[in-house]
């Protein structure tokens, strides 16, 4: 039998992603089946899921202190995605062999099982428990919390027996429980509690040093027009945001996920960028649970053109939005961001 650290992502302090599914809330129930699943076959499992990180930061250093705590054969982290479409995806760290099998694996299973779209195994060192973890690790993103199609396909029980296929080559089902009555009375959805003001503060590196921070739509982050945006740091004073960009060296850099701040130290996961010119942008609000939601707003202008885009909603798309902003093409100078 087999060693196994399960984990979900995130927690009540430092939220997920959330829309038409709540992370926090699925991630824990897929854990717990994924779990209960594994042990039922006969493995050794360790929850290593982190309620007390008060940061991002210290929500991931506490999930890898208790990975690496003991020696197992695979680290499985479980999120829910947001920002990017449909579907199912499941990432390694770059050069894991096992890492790919499984993440392959448990990718096309959730994809069979839910009957959404299967985006496969990928690749990465820019994922702090993949690269911190000292057994291979997979981070698997089981659905998009954002999209109706995944909404409806969502099931955590096929979700959770569709890991552990992927992960142990097995179907293992969970064990039979006794019939419960269904006269219970059916419990009223909870009315969600207004967040009130919530401010995105982001500064730019453009013509070799960062410029200083920006509150909302109080004034623009940048240089000057015609300086081009080499690496972006946002922050949000309630919730979280979810960011990436599309550079002219990389194309889109994987997505980061920043709370209360953004370290400019950190070129890799303390903020957006790789150095080259910044081509596009997208942002994503994610709204602590329990609260109505919130979206992002934000807009650039690029070289050439001193006038800024039109603003983009969240990775929204239609009514003239791309579901990001800028052109791929021309370096952004010039950057608004608030929250709505």
């Amino acid at each position: 039998m087999a060693k196994y650290n399960v984990h979900a992502g995130h927690n009540s302090i430092v939220p997920g992603a959330g829309k038409y599914l709540d992370e926090v809330e699925e991630d824990r129930k897929v854990k717990n089946e994924v779990i209960s699943l594994l042990k039922s076959a006969g493995n050794t499992v360790y929850d290593c899921t982190d309620d007390k990180g008060k940061t991002q930061g210290a929500n991931l250093a506490n999930i890898v202190a208790k990975c690496n705590a003991h020696s197992v054969d695979l680290d499985i982290s479980i999120h829910l995605n947001a920002g990017g479409g449909t579907g199912v995806e499941v990432y390694y760290y770059t050069g894991s062999s096992v890492g790919q099998t499984k993440a392959a694996a448990v990718s096309a299973a959730i994809s069979e099982a839910l009957g959404i779209r299967n985006r496969g195994a990928k690749a990465t060192t820019g994922l702090y428990v993949l690269s911190n973890t000292k057994a291979a690790a997979i981070l698997v993103e089981c659905c998009f919390v954002d999209n109706k199609t995944d909404q409806a396909a969502w099931n955590v029980t096929k979700c959770a027996q569709a890991i552990v296929k992927g992960v142990t080559g097995k179907t293992v089902s969970a064990p039979s429980k006794p019939s419960e009555s269904t006269s219970k009375p059916t419990a009223k959805p909870a009315i969600k509690k207004r967040l009130g003001n919530v401010d995105a503060c982001y500064a730019v590196y453009a013509g070799g040093k960062w410029w200083p921070e920006v509150k909302n739509k109080l004034d623009w982050a940048g240089k000057a027009d015609g300086v081009p945006c080499r690496y972006l740091g946002i922050r949000v004073t309630k919730g979280s945001i979810k960011g990436r960009v599309y550079t002219k060296k990389s194309g889109w850099l994987p997505w980061i996920t920043f709370t209360s701040k953004y370290n400019t130290k950190d070129l890799v996961n303390g903020v957006l960028g790789d150095g080259s010119d910044i081509l596009a942008v997208q942002l994503y609000y994610i709204t602590p649970s329990g609260y109505a939601y919130k979206k992002a707003y934000y807009r650039v202008s690029v070289l050439g053109n001193n006038n800024f885009y039109s603003a983009q909603i969240d990775d929204e798309t239609g009514s003239g939005m791309d579901g990001y902003a800028g052109d791929k093409k021309n370096a952004v100078d010039k950057l608004q961001a608030w929250i709505e």
